[in-house]
């Protein structure tokens, strides 16, 4: 529900202090389970939003933690206790007052929270907790023009980025390997697992839910264990033995063992088969300590440690050994194996002396080949918050793209009216509305008049709304197009449509090669120019002769590309002062002697007009290929589509923007 700035909140009771590490350590999630990602957005009239604070929040099993990431710095907002609120929204908003009591649904524009269960769609409902909400109406609700949602343990792998010196503490292997697979898992509430995965020169995130998987237990103790799990849940899932719950359940399990004489060094001979059988193995209920985890890792880490504690303690490391091992070899991931979660970064002192990297590395044939995975735990704070401002940065990059037109917007912000400042809130919010957009629904939205959404295009240098939309779409149409091979079965127009899907791909990815320094040079080079001889290669003379006279056309050039070499001659010799010959088989700079020359051996049928040429004045221009031009003629299309983008056919003709004839409907 959205509550009214004026509306008091009541004020959350004390949390722990920030003296008392394990529950209020902002840095790793408590509850991490993994999922996918969520998004809301919509578009929205408002100020410059790369200059407002950005939203973080960590939703633990038992904390909320919240984080402002302003441009320049990263600030630790407030940290509630779940059981004290109602929902997620109100105490989100409790916040936002708190942090910003004159205007606190009008200064935050992108959100991300983080959730300790999988995302799938827009509804959330915490696996534990009873909170449920909807994103798309949180958002509206707190008037966020993007809330995205996504799964604590995909924030972790993220993170791992950005792990610096001194964030890790080595816990056996080689070092980790760049450029390679990285698993991340913790327990805390649950037991979360993610992995890292280099894509092209970027990192995707690859979300598991493989804390449910069942585990299978190496020794008599861990056959007990199970059990006792398989009798209280039903599904003996490695999360019921890896978390807070579960190191409980095992340090009940050592106490009772314990007041049974000789049990445990009778189970210790047994196998996990045979101990399961036993009367204790069975469904007896274990006597119930009462000890919470945080206490029982106090007990564990005392001047004299009480002996079931750090029996629990080696049992839950053993266990977390297995397991992550487990995930190394599923994933592959020798980029290493990283620790997380609520509760190890304070086992700092204990993990190193125990047996988890023996039960990592023991995987019968395999033990080799993960003996040089390194396994790091992760001991520095905030790391979900770094993976949380890495995730939001990325969604609001492929959202709004990083289009040439919306850094100028960002550079003219300052100069701008009132009025257009509305309109360059409204398109940096949201750019892709405007690709689909009227005028008349932008100037609604922006709360201004048509003639404003004009004057501001204008502004930049646009000569209206369209040709601002054509820029626009160029710079935003970065996704990669998908394709897919013809089958005999596909009718006419499918084969059609795939045939230009796969050139409109080729060019896509040729347009990220093509050098608009390079285009540049050319277009100044023909300024000016009245006539002129292209030659190219056979089979790139006719395109590029087009190429080049579109370049040229503005400044009135007329060029000419025969191909026989009759005409050639003709062309050649009606050439006057000033005309020129346009080599693009001889390489960009080559200098003008070594140029003549070279052209006269690349074609022997001119060679006798050539000398007559230079001596009337007739200009020889070696342009070579634009890099990116030398494999197919069609690739002359992505060079034009680059000119016309960067706005070159405009500065080589020196032809003002406000020229008559120009000026494309509006809508």
């Amino acid at each position: 529900m959205s509550i009214p700035p004026s509306t008091p909140v009541a004020t959350p009771r004390a949390v722990p202090s920030a003296a008392d590490p394990w529950p209020d350590d902002p840095g790793l999630g408590y509850a991490p389970r993994t999922g996918g990602v969520w998004a809301a957005s919509a578009g929205q009239a408002g100020e410059d939003s790369e200059s407002a604070p950005r939203l973080l929040v960590d939703v633990g099993g038992m904390y909320l933690r919240f984080a402002l990431q302003w441009p320049d710095r990263l600030d630790f907002a407030a940290t509630l206790v779940c059981a004290e609120w109602p929902g997620l929204e109100e105490a989100t908003l409790a916040v936002l007052q708190r942090v910003f009591p004159d205007d606190p649904l009008g200064q935050v524009r992108h959100a991300v929270f983080a959730v300790a269960n999988p995302v799938t769609g827009d509804f959330v409902a915490l696996t534990n907790h009873p909170w449920r909400f909807s994103v798309s109406a949180m958002r509206r609700n707190l008037c966020l023009q993007t809330l995205l949602v996504v799964n604590d343990f995909a924030a972790m792998a993220m993170a791992l980025v950005d792990l610096q010196p001194g964030d890790t503490l080595d816990l056996g292997g080689g070092p980790p390997q760049p450029r390679q697979v990285r698993a991340v898992m913790g327990p805390g509430t649950g037991l979360g697992m993610a992995g890292l995965l280099p894509v092209d020169e970027r990192w995707t995130v690859l979300s598991s839910e493989g804390g449910h998987v069942p585990y299978a237990p190496h020794n008599a103790l861990e056959a007990l264990a199970v059990v006792q799990v398989q009798s209280r849940y039903g599904h003996p899932s490695a999360e019921r033995l890896l978390s807070a719950s579960g190191l409980e359940l095992l340090f009940d399990l050592c106490c009772t063992l314990e007041r049974t004489p000789g049990r445990v060094a009778h189970l210790e001979i047994l196998e996990p088969a045979a101990a399961a059988q036993m009367g204790l193995a069975g469904r007896e209920a274990l006597a119930t300590s009462g000890c919470s985890a945080r206490e029982i890792a106090a007990l564990a880490q005392a001047r004299r440690p009480q002996p079931q504690a750090l029996q629990a303690i080696a049992l839950f490391c053993g266990i977390l050994g297995s397991v992550a091992g487990n995930l190394a070899l599923t994933l592959g991931s020798l980029g290493g194996v990283y620790l997380a979660g609520g509760m190890l970064p304070h086992w700092a002192d204990l993990l190193p002396r125990s047996g988890f990297r023996d039960r990592f590395t023991r995987k019968g044939r395999f033990a080799a080949y993960l003996a040089p995975v390194s396994t790091q735990l992760i001991v520095a704070p905030h790391g979900v918050f770094r993976g949380l401002s890495a995730l939001l940065a990325d969604h609001l990059r492929q959202e709004h793209g990083t289009a040439r037109v919306l850094l100028d917007v960002r550079e003219a912000y300052p100069r701008l009216s009132v009025s257009e400042k509305k309109v360059a809130g409204d398109l940096l919010s949201a750019p892709r509305p405007w690709l689909r957009d009227p005028i008349a629904q932008i100037a609604r939205r922006c709360q201004v008049s048509a003639p404003t959404v004009l004057r501001f295009c204008r502004s930049l240098g646009y000569q209206g709304l369209s040709e601002f939309k054509l820029r626009l779409g160029a710079g935003l149409a970065v996704a990669p197009v998908a394709l897919a091979a013809a089958t005999p079965e596909d009718t006419a127009q499918t084969r059609l449509q795939r045939h230009v899907q796969a050139q409109c791909a080729a060019l896509q990815q040729q347009r990220q090669r093509l050098d608009a320094a390079a285009f540049d040079a050319l277009a100044l080079a023909l300024a000016g120019l009245r006539h002129g001889l292209v030659l190219a290669p056979a089979r790139q003379q006719a395109l590029s002769a087009l190429a080049l006279e579109l370049l040229a056309a503005p400044g009135g050039a007329v060029l000419s590309a025969p191909t026989s070499p009759a005409a050639q001659q003709a062309v050649l010799a009606a050439l006057a002062p000033g005309d020129a010959l346009l080599a693009l088989a001889l390489p960009a700079g080559t200098p003008d002697d070594e140029a003549w020359d070279a052209l006269a051996t690349a074609w022997p049928d001119l060679a006798s007009g050539l000398r007559p040429a230079r001596a009337r004045g007739v200009r020889l221009l070696a342009l070579g290929l634009p890099p990116g031009l030398e494999d197919a003629t069609w690739l002359h299309l992505a060079w034009l589509q680059t000119l016309v983008d960067d706005g070159l056919l405009r500065a080589a003709s020196g032809v003002s923007p406000d020229r008559p004839g120009l000026e494309p409907a509006l809508d």
